[in-house]
This record gives C-alpha cells, structure tokens and sequence, in this order.
C-alpha cells in the first residue's frame, strides 16, 4: 500500500465544496420542511440536528464534513464523533475472537476473550449506544450475547444512515465530477496494490478515468461519509471491487501511512535453484513480502496484505524481479561510470542517482514516486536487497 499525498485533495476543496455543498443544503431544507421528518434512532432527535448548531445549518460542520479530514472531524464535532464511532463498533464487528487473540499472542481463555470484547467496545465508545449497552450487561460473556448487542445498535444505525441518506448520498454525485476528482488527484498507480495504472483522458468535453473511486469507509455504513472527499481512495477495479468491498477489515489509512520500511518485498531463491535465477536469467526463485514489526500499525499492514492478495498477486511479478537481477550484472559499476565519463567528454551534465536508477533499472527509486510507475515498491525493495 502506497502512501498518498493528501495536499492533492486540499487543492480541490474550494471547487468541490462549490459544487456539493448547495446540494446538501438543498436537501436538508427539504428534509426539515418534512411533516414526519427523519429521526436518530439513537438521540432520538430529528436527523437534521447532525448538521445543525443552536437550530440552523452549520456551514462550517457542513464544509467539514465535506472536505475536513476525519481527525478534524472527530475533534471538532461531537456529533460526528459520536457517528463515526458507532459506524466503526459495526463494521469492524465480525472479527473472529480466537483468531484476534492468537495475533495479540494471547491465550484463549473465557478471560482473555471477554476482556477482548470489553476492549473492542471501549475502543469505539460513544454516547450514542451506551443505553443499548446497558441492556446488554453480558455482551462481553459469549459471542451469541456480543452479537445481540452489536445487531441492535446495527439496526439502529440502518434506519438513522436511511435518513442521512435523504441529505448526504454518493447518488448525488454527478459522474463528471467524479471523474474530474480521479483525474485531479494526481494518483497514477493504484495505491491498494501498485500494480495497475490508473488511466485519465479527457474525451474533447469532459474527463474521463478507468479507475473506481473508493470509499476508504464504505458508503453502506457509513452514509454520513458517502461524499466527504478525504474517504475518497483512487483505486483499481480489482481491488475495489472484488478484494476490499465491505470486509469490515481495518487496514492503513492511505493518506496517513503506507507500507514503505516496515513491509519488504524480497527475493528468495529457490532451495534447489542454480546460478541462473542470480544473474536474472531465469525466476527459480519466490517473492515474499517481510513485515518487520516494528511499525506503528503491524496488524493493519498485516490486514492489509491478506485483503489485497498481495503476497499471492505479487508471484505473477517474477519477471520483473528477473529483469531487475539482469541489468545489475550487466550496467556493472564500471559501465556506470564510463557512462558518467562519456556524458563528460560530450560536455553533458552528469546524470543523479536517479536518472541513473532510471537508466539502469527503469525506476528512479525516490520514495516520493513509489504511486507513479506499477510495481515501484517490488523493485525499491528488491534493488535495496540486492544492493545490500
């Protein structure tokens, strides 16, 4: 997973908020004109209270909620943290508890999954649920018990994301802006996977792109989001739609952090191999993807290699492993540098360490243009190893 630029999504903010934000307005002066408006389930308030301050339209919660991050979100708004918490205690609810436990190293007693359960809630706490909690005071004993807690706030949510949805829709983005958004985020590589470009033309009237855009947080849960452009993750089809969907799997956050040190491709030889597979002249050899644990998040790394096959995809790649082996013997560091002394004698400036990687390899190897070429990631870690 490659880590995107979110300045590429601030610079977009005015014209996206110019062209959504008299939709929405629109729709909640409908939806409050409402004989038999829509209600919150959980406040039991009116749902247009979510987008309100002291009984009118909060313009600035509405340009937050639009282009704000989520951080900012949850730190200015308790309505909104009270939202996105709640949408996270569902949707990351169908964990299996013996395979959390094995991951934390911890042992499957009755105690340790019960103090799991309490953890996971606390984890995602608000006061929105906590009267459905407290009528589930034995949540934490078993799965049937959690399960019945989690399907009553789940049905709670449905019917308040039904109202929500009368106001904020991704229905209600029109495709060319859509497409104009694809083609403004600068992302040229899936960043789920770095394996497939992410295409934008303009077709003589309007942009037009061959990727999807995602919804970091699925619109299906969490409808409040369904617009807001920092959930927005340009992505390949494949990863959108048959490896990610709505697993409720919490992997990284693209636009926070990516897989960079603490996820390594690398090249092992097969045990049974020859000489060829060293000198890049056959691929008798495997390619793994190391995770070190030392970083921030290693289970969402973890999460996210499982969700998007990465490791099994990556197999497919050997031969661009091969072809990086190949040119290492052959552009040796002595052709190196009579190239250097060639472009000298011809009085032509002498090229960097990135346009020598480009020449060589056909990757500059900067970190900061892993999301512009298809497998940057595979070929920085694996010239890292062989230059090691």
């Amino acid at each position: 997973m490659i880590k995107l630029d979110p300045t590429n999504l601030t610079k977009q903010a005015d014209e996206y908020l110019n062209e959504m934000k008299d939709v929405i307005k629109g729709n909640y002066l409908k939806e409050r004109s409402e004989p038999n408006p829509a209600i919150n389930p959980f406040t039991k308030e009116p749902v247009t209270k979510l987008f309100e301050r002291s009984g009118t339209l909060d313009e600035i919660l509405l340009d937050t909620l639009l282009t704000g991050s989520f951080s900012n979100m949850i730190s200015r708004y308790a309505s909104l943290r009270d939202y996105i918490q709640t949408c996270r205690l569902v949707y990351y609810s169908s964990f299996k508890i013996h395979t959390e436990l094995e991951m934390d190293n911890l042992e499957k007693t009755q105690m340790e999954r019960e103090d799991f359960r309490e953890r996971y809630t606390d984890r995602y706490a608000s006061s929105w649920f906590d009267p459905i909690k407290s009528t589930h005071s034995s949540y934490k004993r078993n799965d049937k018990f959690f399960n019945a807690f989690i399907d009553e706030v789940e049905a709670d949510l449905t019917l308040l994301n039904e109202g929500i949805g009368r106001i904020v829709n991704y229905s209600m983005l029109p495709d060319e802006i859509r497409h104009g958004l694809l083609s403004q985020m600068g992302v040229e590589v899936c960043p789920y996977c770095n394996r497939q470009y992410i295409t934008h033309y303009h077709d003589g009237t309007n942009f037009k792109t061959t990727a999807d855009l995602d919804h970091f947080y699925p619109k299906s849960v969490f409808m409040l989001l369904s617009l807001s452009l920092f959930n927005f993750v340009p992505s390949c089809h494949i990863c959108n739609s048959r490896f990610k969907l709505a697993k409720g799997i919490e992997i990284m956050y693209p636009y926070d952090e990516g897989f960079m040190d603490d996820a390594r491709f690398k090249y092992v030889f097969a045990r049974q191999g020859s000489i060829d597979s060293i000198i890049g002249a056959s691929t008798d050899f495997s390619i793994e993807l190391e995770m070190n644990g030392t970083g921030s998040s290693p289970r969402l790394l973890q999460n996210g290699a499982d969700m998007f096959k990465i490791q099994k995809l990556y197999q497919s790649h050997k031969e661009c492993v091969r072809e990086i082996l190949y040119k290492k013997q052959a552009y040796a560091k002595a052709y190196q540098n009579d190239l250097q002394e060639l472009l000298g004698q011809m009085g032509l400036d002498q090229l960097s360490q990135n346009e020598l990687n480009l020449f060589k390899y056909g990757y500059t190897l900067d970190l900061n243009e892993l999301g512009k070429r298809p497998l940057s990631k595979l070929a920085y870690d694996v010239i890292r190893q062989i230059q090691n």
